[in-house]
């Protein structure tokens, strides 16, 4: 089964922490992480995630 790419953009080191050990959990699960929005935007950009997890307050 294809693994499913998460793209997380997140700043807050304990909400990132969170994320690692939540998909950790899951074998179909591929989880990539930006902590700027600059960043993230660029990953998003560079490929095709099957969801994204964006920060709402994040400069």
């Amino acid at each position: 089964m294809k693994k499913k790419k998460i793209y997380i953009i997140e700043d807050d080191e304990k909400y990132i922490e969170f994320y690692i050990a939540l998909f950790d959990q899951m074998e179909n699960i591929e989880p990539f992480f930006e902590n700027t929005g600059d960043k993230g935007l660029e990953m998003i950009k560079s490929g095709e995630p099957d969801l994204c997890i964006i920060d709402y307050y994040l400069p």
